[in-house]
């Protein structure tokens, strides 16, 4: 079920949202927090400053993170900033093309919508086409609506006018409508060089054509594997669908078909790494060579292609080189000049009148060096057939009778046109009758029913006249019930807003309990700090008061000594004064 975000905008922009959305939340499933949405924001190439304005807009909650929704708003933003768009009320359904961020590929698996499809097919109808499409003067009328530049509306067309031929079928014009509305809704900002396949094959009646993939290599082998893997696909019996009898038979204009070419496109862009235009001999044998032919076979076949003698191929050439090698696979033989019905037709060159040369698109991509046998005849000095120069009469007699046979030849065609009218008109009357007759028996059929209707139509109003007092009592118990009901979501909406209510109060208490938690943490911290310093102190006070008693009791046990010296010194003194009076008493 999708969310009010995901409504709000268009199918490719919720599955890029997602995309990634993916791509930044790495942490936790469905939140980007705010570290990782900084490092994600910042490959989007913008300013810090208007970062920091999204991300304001985005987390207008202060959560300090992104849910799905908030980050695919900060996303919408981002894209209208990269492409200098104003944003719009409600702003995620602003119109813009996705956002870019650095290192990101996003995938698309939706090419074309099966709505977009039938509403293309129905503005290629209403266009009343002809047999071989719709003609290049109406495209362009209709095409000039889209307002987009010139030269882009010229891409365009080269894009989709695969025949060649100045209209566009069904296919063409569904082509052409997908890239005018891609670049309208600004869903795309540039047009590829090569019309995609899966754009081709979403815009026909053709399945798209089953890929394969195939695991990274080294990087030494990662280009020769990848050639592989293409060629293998490419000369796959299942990838050609061009029946075995009509390949070097059909009287086409170019034999190889519009599917083929759009195939052929496919692989050519996938070996053109470059975008050149052009692939190299290296590349293009690599690949032939998954088709198993001889080397010799593959050398001619290159030597066909290669009209221009360049030593490469561009995409038309390629497409020759893989239509002569898929009939060589299918028992062919290959030819020894390549026909003109192999020749790429060349770009139409339409009269003075066409939209392609009076202010309409004219064309960017024309093929140098391919145009046809009968164009390239047409191109060269007149020649004197007869080799009679001198000779007047001659020269004035044949151009009557190249005036006469132009002129038979016109009349020819013009009766059987004209044949071919009254055959067309012959049968249309016949179908008219046929359908005048069938609907005249419808006519009398509806008028049977019609009165039966008409007399179920009387029973069915007497029945309502008999029910519609119960009706007005099944009418009122109804309002009864729509009031009771009214009461009841009233309470439900008065519930919800205090439950909102009481939400709010509870996430300001959670806060305001985490807040009173890392200061009591803070203030714990602090008394043990002190605690601590206390300790030292303490610890401090009885060393110092150890040292002065180790002092008092070293000088109390000094001044014993000195006592106890001067003792010994007066006992020495008094025995020396005993001594000396006794020798004197003596004397």
């Amino acid at each position: 079920m999708s969310t009010l975000w995901e409504t709000q905008l268009r199918p490719e922009e919720v599955q890029a949202y997602k995309q990634l959305f993916q791509a930044a939340a790495k942490s936790q499933p469905n939140v980007v927090t705010g570290i990782e949405a900084v490092q994600f924001f910042a490959k989007s190439g913008l300013a810090n400053s208007i970062l920091s304005e999204i991300w304001e807009a985005a987390d207008e909650k202060n959560l300090g993170y992104l849910t799905p929704d908030t980050f695919a708003i900060a996303l919408k933003l981002i894209a209208c900033a990269q492409n200098g768009i104003k944003a719009t009320q409600p702003l995620l359904s602003t119109v813009t093309p996705l956002p870019q961020i650095q290192g990101v590929q996003l995938n698309s698996n939706t090419v074309m919508t099966s709505t977009e499809k039938q509403k293309y097919q129905t503005i290629y109808k209403a266009q009343q086409p002809t047999a071989n499409g719709i003609p290049a003067e109406n495209a362009k009328a209709l095409f000039s609506k889209s307002r987009l530049p010139k030269d882009q509306l010229a891409q365009i067309w080269n894009l989709a006018d695969i025949r060649k031929n100045g209209y566009l079928d069904e296919t063409e014009f569904i082509i052409a409508m997908y890239y005018i509305a891609k670049l309208m809704d600004k869903s795309i900002t540039t047009l590829p060089s090569i019309l995609p396949p899966d754009i081709y094959l979403a815009a026909s009646n053709t399945s798209p054509m089953p890929t394969k993939t195939s695991a990274m290599s080294p990087l030494l082998q990662s280009r020769a594997k990848k050639i592989d893997t293409i060629g293998s696909m490419a000369f796959s019996s299942s990838s050609s669908t061009t029946d075995p009898g009509t390949i070097m038979s059909n009287t086409r204009s170019w034999d190889v078909t519009a599917h083929e070419k759009a195939q052929y496109d496919g692989y050519f862009s996938k070996l053109d790494k470059q975008h050149k235009g052009t692939i190299g001999g290296a590349e293009a044998v690599e690949f032939f060579r998954n088709s198993k032919l001889p080397e010799t076979e593959l050398a001619k076949i290159w030597n066909l292609a290669d009209i221009r003698k360049s030593g490469t191929l561009n995409a038309n050439e390629f497409a020759i080189a893989m239509h002569l090698i898929h009939a060589r696979l299918m028992g062919t033989p290959l030819p020894n000049v390549l026909s003109s019905t192999l020749l790429p037709p060349p770009t139409p060159v339409l009269p003075p009148q066409s939209p392609m040369h009076t202010g309409g698109f004219s064309s960017h991509t024309t093929m140098r060096g391919f145009s046809s046998p009968m164009t390239r005849q047409m191109s060269l000095p007149d020649e004197d057939l007869l080799g009679d120069f001198g000779n007047e009469k001659v020269i004035e007699e044949t151009n009557a009778v190249n005036l006469l046979q132009n002129q038979i030849s016109s009349t020819k065609k013009s009766t059987a046109d004209i044949q071919a009218q009254k055959t067309q008109l012959e049968h249309s009357l016949h179908a008219l009758e046929e359908k005048k007759k069938d609907l005249k028996a419808q006519v009398d059929g509806l008028k049977s029913q019609q009165e039966k209707d008409n007399t179920q139509l009387n029973q069915l109003k007497e029945l309502v006249q008999t029910e519609k007092p119960q009706w007005d009592q099944v009418k009122h118990q109804l309002e009864v019930a729509e009031q009771e009901l009214k009461s009841t979501q009233d309470q439900i909406e008065n519930e919800k807003d205090e439950i909102k209510k009481n939400q709010a109060e509870n996430e300001k208490l959670r806060r305001s309990v985490h807040n009173i938690q890392m200061e009591s943490m803070r203030l714990t911290k602090a008394l043990d700090d002190l605690q601590a310093e206390h300790k030292k102190q303490q610890e401090a006070t009885a060393r110092k008061k150890a040292e002065e008693a180790r002092k008092a009791e070293e000088a109390r046990k000094a001044e014993e000594a000195r006592k106890a010296e001067e003792a010994r010194k007066a006992e020495e003194a008094r025995k020396a004064e005993e001594a000396r009076k006794v020798e004197e008493a003596r004397k």
